[in-house]
Order: C-alpha cells, then sequence, then structure tokens
C-alpha cells in the first residue's frame, strides 16, 4: 500500500544518504581523533546538546541524539589514547571525561543509551589496560575502572524502581504480563510458534507488535518467514563482523586500533541488543539493527562509522603514534604529577 511504499521510498533515501556518509568519512583523516582530543570531545557535547534541541521528543524520548551518540565510544578513543601513557591517573582522567558527559547528557538520553555507550568505554579502557597502553598493573588498572563502575551501577539501581522493575521484568517478564512484560511475552509467544520455513502457527498471527518496521523487524520476520531469514541475518552479520575484527586486530598503531575497534564493538553492540530484544530478553531498548532495520539518522550514522573504519584499515599502517602524541595539542595534560589545563589549546 502506499505507507510501504512510502517507508520503502524512505529508506532508499537514508541508505543514499547514509552512503554518502561513508563515502566522507573513509576519506577523513581519522587520525585528528589522536591529533585534537580534547577538542573534539567538547566539541561533540556540544553538537550533541545541539541536536537535542531540534530533535522531535516522544514520551520522553529523544530521538537524533541518542543515534548521534553512537558516535561517543569512537570520540572516547581520542581521550583514551591522549591519556594512556599517564598511568593510573590517565585511567582516572579517562573517569573524569566520562563523568563530565554524564552530567552534560542526563536530561537528553536514554537510560538504553547510557547503557550501552558506557559498557563500551568499560570495554575499550579494558582493552588498553591488557594492551599494557597505559604501562600499569593490569590487575590493579581492572579494579580501579571496575570497582567505581560496579557500586556506582549497584546504587543507581538499587535507589531507582523503574530501573530495578526493568531489570526484574527482563528476566521474568509474567510478573508484569500487562505493564513491562507485555513487549517480551508477545515477542516469547511469537517465536515459540514460528516455523523454519514460512509464515508462524497459531495465535501468533493474530498478533501485531508495535513498532514493527524498527524495533522488532527480527520478531516480525521470523514470524512472517519463519527461522531461515533469521539464521541469514546472522551468519551475515557475524561473517561481517569476524572479518572486521581480523582486520582490526592487524592494526600497527593503538589509535587505529582503538578507532577501529571502537566501531566494530558499537557495531556489534548495537546487533547483540537488538536480536535479545527480539527473542524476548528485552533488558535495553535497542536503537537499531545495523544496516537492516528501518531508519533515517540511526542508517547515516552507522555508516559513517562503518566510513571511519575502512579509513583507518587503509592508512594505518603510515600512522605513527609517537608523532601524533608530540604533535597534539590537549586541553588536559599530566606531567610530572602535574595535571595541566592548556586553554591555549582550544584556539589552536
Amino acid at each position: 500500500g502506499t505507507d510501504m511504499e512510502y517507508m520503502i521510498g524512505k529508506s532508499i533515501f537514508y541508505s543514499i544518504l547514509g552512503i554518502g556518509a561513508m563515502i566522507m568519512a573513509y576519506n577523513l583523516d581519522y587520525t585528528i581523533i589522536g591529533k585534537n582530543p580534547n577538542i573534539l570531545f567538547f566539541g561533540f557535547l556540544v553538537i550533541v546538546l545541539g541536536v537535542s534541541i531540534i530533535s522531535p521528543h516522544y514520551q520522553g524520548r529523544v530521538f537524533y541524539s541518542n543515534f548521534v551518540l553512537l558516535l561517543y565510544p569512537t570520540v572516547f578513543t581520542g581521550i583514551i589514547y591522549s591519556m594512556r601513557n599517564n598511568g593510573y591517573v590517565g585511567i582516572i582522567l579517562c573517569g573524569a571525561f566520562m563523568a563530565i558527559s554524564y552530567i552534560v547528557l542526563l536530561p537528553f538520553a536514554l537510560y538504553s543509551t547510557y547503557v550501552l555507550y558506557s559498557l563500551l568505554c568499560l570495554i575499550l579502557l579494558t582493552i588498553s589496560i591488557l594492551k599494557g597502553w597505559f604501562n600499569i598493573s593490569k590487575i590493579k588498572g581492572m579494579l580501579l575502572i571496575y570497582v567505581p563502575s560496579i557500586t556506582a551501577v549497584s546504587l543507581v539501581i538499587f535507589n531507582n524502581y523503574f530501573l530495578m522493575k526493568r531489570l526484574i521484568n527482563a528476566f521474568n517478564p509474567n510478573l508484569d504480563p500487562r505493564g513491562d512484560g507485555w513487549m517480551s511475552i508477545m515477542s516469547r509467544e511469537i517465536i515459540r510458534n514460528a516455523r523454519f520455513i514460512g509464515e508462524g502457527l497459531g495465535s501468533s498471527s493474530g498478533y501485531m507488535m508495535p513498532a514493527i518496521h524498527t524495533d522488532f523487524s527480527i520478531t516480525y520476520l521470523i514470524h512472517k518467514l519463519g527461522w531461515i531469514s533469521f539464521i541469514i541475518i546472522v551468519a551475515i552479520l557475524t561473517l561481517l563482523i569476524v572479518k572486521s575484527l581480523k582486520l582490526c586486530l592487524r592494526q600497527s598503531s593503538v589509535l587505529g586500533s582503538l578507532v577501529s575497534i571502537s566501531v566494530l564493538l558499537t557495531f556489534s553492540m548495537q546487533v547483540i541488543i537488538y536480536i535479545a530484544y527480539n527473542l524476548g530478553f528485552q533488558l535495553i531498548a535497542p536503537l537499531t539493527l545495523p544496516l537492516i532495520s528501518y531508519g533515517g539518522v540511526g542508517t547515516i550514522i552507522n555508516m559513517f562509522l562503518i566510513g571511519i573504519m575502512l579509513s583507518v584499515f587503509k592508512w594505518d599502517n603510515l600512522i605513527n603514534d609517537n608523532v601524533l602524541t608530540s604533535s597534539g595539542k590537549r586541553f588536559f595534560n599530566y606531567t610530572d604529577g602535574k595535571i595541566i589545563i592548556d586553554f591555549k589549546s582550544l584556539n589552536s
């Protein structure tokens, strides 16, 4: 019908814009992330705030800003990169930058967005510590990032009834079948009655999940086409992720490794969260299923990120970490036991 034609046309339009964004990112100098990490970080926060002002709001959701925040882990790699030789203080300063972003973005981002980019940044810090880039004890470094993180998360969850309820219902949706558990029960019912090939059996055919073209594309495909559609999609995405991971692990520079891994993690976590949500485990609300689910801003941002990763694969063998570190001017510096704030770097 007309609605379907409109959705297809809109998807094609945003896919073309996404391809353009990917080509642009591919031709950008990604080393700017390492050369000017502080300027990029604070500039990015300003952009997110600006997007939040013009973004449509619906039931407390600020749509565009949460998609733009998919860029946050990659931007944050610049902070990790610039702090990597500063030992334990470098890790603490990385945490300070994360805390600043929490304070600034709290009114605009969804809880699920916070969980996503916090988890990604923790993984990036973990990789950096295990790789020895901070030149510290790996055990002490892990304790330094995970003890405060776990403590903070525990305090937030146990002091927030909504989050606690959502956590419990994610594991047992039958406790609230007409509230938070309803979506999980419906999606589980649909996939339980699905065939391997062909439309699902039983009463599931009468269900129509809300946001079927965005948040529940996999559930719908499993119901309409069978589990074969799920297997094909997962196989394609897994192949793409594994191939990208092999290329990430070949990067010779620290910056190239951090940037490419951040993009791959952002892509992979979206896939994992989306699939889990569609299979009935709805702890974290998905943003999008990269390259597949319907969406405009999400498609453009994800393809832009892929372009950045491809740029790393293209140029990384020519990147010298020592040159980048010495040439970059940073707002925060740690030298001889002193934290130096260089306001002149903002004008460079």
